[in-house]
């Protein structure tokens, strides 16, 4: 059940404003996931506790004629726990793949030059 929770809960951050209700019928637990500014609202979401740079996500987009990609990012200098996640077309990347790599090294690069 709590893979469950995780895509669906994925499936409302990766549409923003699309509403995800999950219901147990079982024990009765109800949940409904909403984010209006997809990964921006859930990455800030994740790391409400821990200080953060900068303290708004830095989070932009790119469509091509056949590719998309949405990022969101930020750091947590202090420690605490870091949110890495990625998807194609809405399915979980297991382990990130390349593309979460090219990511991660691109930036390094960039803040190594």
């Amino acid at each position: 059940v709590s893979r469950l929770k995780h895509v669906l809960k994925a499936k409302a951050v990766l549409c923003p404003g699309l509403l995800v209700s999950f219901e147990d019928k079982s024990s009765g637990e109800k949940i409904e996931w909403h984010y209006e500014d997809g990964l921006r609202s859930y990455l800030q979401d994740s790391v409400t506790e821990f200080l953060r740079l900068p303290d708004e996500p830095f989070c932009g987009s790119f469509a091509g004629n056949k590719e998309a990609v949405d990022w969101a990012l930020l750091w947590l200098p202090e420690g605490g726990d870091s949110v890495q996640e990625s998807y194609v077309n809405l399915i979980p990347t297991a382990q990130g793949g390349t593309h979460v790599n090219g990511l991660r090294q691109g930036l390094l690069d960039a803040m190594s030059e």
